[in-house]
């Protein structure tokens, strides 16, 4: 089957490596013996996993993924999402 080029394959973040696997965050916190913030923070791109070798293979098991994928997921570049409450537009500013 043939992509079509318009189409782009989704980016792997460390969440929708969670999602995928079917895991809350509190399943993840729970198999690795970590907070939950921090898994929360691995998702939101504010810190890495810090973890010991065996922790990371489990890592990999509960997110079904491989190293490359894991990989993908938090060395690619975080996206900035803007929301919208936090525009402000200056209405009549300048205007005499």
């Amino acid at each position: 089957m043939v992509q079509a080029k318009n189409q782009q394959i989704p980016q792997l973040t460390p969440m929708t490596l969670r999602k995928r696997a079917n895991l809350t965050q509190r399943q993840v916190a729970q198999a690795l013996d970590v907070r939950e913030s921090t898994v929360s923070q691995w998702e939101r791109k504010m810190s890495p996993p810090h973890l010991v070798p065996s922790k990371m293979k489990k890592l990999l098991e509960i997110y079904r993924c491989t190293l490359d994928d894991l990989i993908e997921a938090f060395e690619s570049p975080r996206v900035e999402v803007s929301e919208p409450s936090a525009v402000v537009v200056a209405k009549g500013v300048g205007r005499g």
